[in-house]
């Protein structure tokens, strides 16, 4: 995992430089982890993405709006969004196309 490079709080004007192709410089994809299956925690996107407070990640209306698109199109919840005991939700590279 890439903890490391997240941006301490007043340098949101790189947050941003881990969505991109190159290879030679960290990127999305180191961010992902698996147990069991292939996921991203959501807090920490959010946190990439320039949010101040990840605080009830799985509240926000991105996640919401995946889960309710999901329901939708019979696709399981289970399969795609693991709500942690901690507040987070790791969320499988399904989920994220539609937050």
């Amino acid at each position: 995992m890439c903890e490391n490079v997240i941006q301490p709080a007043g340098e949101k004007d790189t947050a941003l430089d881990v969505f991109h192709f190159d290879d030679d410089r960290t990127n999305f994809e180191q961010f992902a982890e698996d147990n069991g299956f292939h996921f991203w925690k959501c807090s920490q996107l959010m946190r990439l993405l320039g949010y101040e407070s990840t605080a009830e990640v799985g509240k926000t209306k991105p996640v919401q709006r995946a889960i309710t698109a999901c329901n939708t199109l019979s696709i399981p919840i289970q399969k795609n969004f693991d709500f942690q005991s901690d507040g987070d939700v790791r969320l499988t590279r399904f989920a994220l196309d539609f937050c």
